[in-house]
């Protein structure tokens, strides 16, 4: 299980040393780099033979040490091993003004540990074993330049994107329901590790009740469930396949201004702040609640559902109970209505500081008086209407806060 032999190899070529190289002016370096190999991890908390722990009880005056299994034996257990393709460009131009590196890659890693569930007459309901294989490929880009530069002002910008595309390659039959599929994924060949489906809710009935559509366009009610994931719309990716980052940083004679920003786009989240009706009855519910369906004919304005009541529906005749406001909101939360664009924009950080000249300092003993002001998370684009931080959206009111710091160092 621990022998693993692992491996690379990789070549270069300084193009920049090549005589039809150093003609052209403007290239001061110029690297071609080739390299692939074969890395892999092996669990340091499982292994091929069977773990217990060991406990203590009591019964009467009685104490008993024992020994509880807790992972079965697997003598199939491997490591994990990606093999990895990657091409890469270094170059530096205009005597080294401008510069950076593109990066091309292929990554495939096969025997990817994780939970799966077993066979229950085995003694574990789940164990841990090799069942899946992933394929990552992506290009990433970084950009680096001195745009402006005289005797007392410099700017210096640098930017950075990547690309990644991610796919499940293989893996072991799941034992998956259109619930489980919702809830964290669908975990199937073909897809994005990250994938999201909702259920396809169709509205409101007359009487408040959820509707969803089925695979043939018609529509029926919660109640009878969703147990085909072909009634499930797919909706995406929960990781940012684009993303990156641009930093600038201005000098003016004793005066230096950072700024730095981060961005991803190509990706959704889902809002599940709304949560249920059911938190009506514990006096919690969300302000969205207020516009839902209240008598018949609401249904053509609004799709929040309604709340359920604690009795006999007096528009239906049916009777409910308010875990019918938990069981029936299921739908709407986890559907269509609350997925939206995650792509943002953000400035992460403006540091400001201000450094008093060598010259006067000096005359008053220090070898350094600098003055730093930093606000962190001043500003936030992004897209989708609800103005949600789609990195955190259930904790942005004590996450990402913006921050001031004030700063003074002296050096004797």
């Amino acid at each position: 299980f621990r022998y693993k032999p692992l491996w690379s190899v990789g070549l270069g070529w300084n193009m920049h040393n090549e005589v039809f190289i150093q003609n052209i002016e403007l290239i001061n370096r110029l690297r071609l780099r080739f390299s692939y190999g074969i890395t892999g991890n092996a669990s340091d908390k499982y292994s091929p033979y069977a773990q217990a722990e060991n406990l203590v009880n009591s019964w009467g005056n009685n104490i008993y040490d024992y020994l509880r299994l807790v992972q079965p034996a697997n003598d199939q257990l491997k490591w994990e091993e990606t093999n990895t393709l990657n091409f890469g460009i270094d170059f530096s131009l205009f005597k080294d003004r401008f510069g950076g590196t593109v990066e091309i890659y292929d990554k495939h890693s096969k025997d990817l540990l994780g939970v799966r569930q077993l066979d229950v007459t085995n003694g574990f309901k789940e164990g841990v074993v090799n069942y899946a294989s992933m394929r990552n490929s992506g290009v990433e880009l970084a950009l680096n330049g001195k745009i402006f530069q005289k005797r007392y002002f410099l700017w210096n910008l640098g930017l950075n994107f990547s690309y990644n595309k991610n796919r499940i390659t293989g893996l072991d039959n799941q034992l998956q329901t259109p619930r489980t599929i919702v809830l964290r994924g669908n975990y199937a060949r073909g897809y994005a590790f990250s994938n999201i489906f909702s259920y396809n809710y169709a509205g409101l009935d007359s009487g408040g009740n959820i509707l969803l559509y089925k695979s043939d366009g018609s529509t029926k009610s919660w109640r009878e469930g969703v147990a085909d994931d072909a009634e499930l719309i797919y909706q995406g990716v929960s990781v940012a396949p684009f993303y990156g980052g641009i930093s600038s940083q201005f000098r003016y004679k004793a005066f230096d201004l950072t700024i730095n920003s981060s961005y991803k786009f190509g990706h959704k989240f889902r809002n599940k702040n709304y949560g249920t009706g059911l938190s009506s009855w514990k006096g919690m519910a969300h302000k969205i609640f207020l516009n839902r369906w209240k008598k018949p004919g609401d249904e053509q304005f609004t799709r929040i559902p309604k709340i359920a009541y604690e009795g006999r529906n007096p528009y239906t005749g049916e009777y409910e109970s308010h875990w019918d406001s938990s069981d029936a909101d299921h739908f709407w939360l986890y559907s269509q209505d609350n997925i939206y664009n995650a792509a943002f924009f953000r400035i992460t950080d403006i540091s400001l500081g201000f450094t008093l000249p060598k010259h006067f300092i000096r005359a008053h003993g220090l070898n350094q008086f600098r003055l730093t002001g930093q606000i962190t998370n001043p500003v936030l684009w992004t897209a989708n209407e609800l103005n949600l931080d789609p990195e955190i959206p259930q904790s942005m009111a004590y996450k990402n806060l913006s921050a001031f710091v004030l700063g003074i160092q002296i050096e004797f």
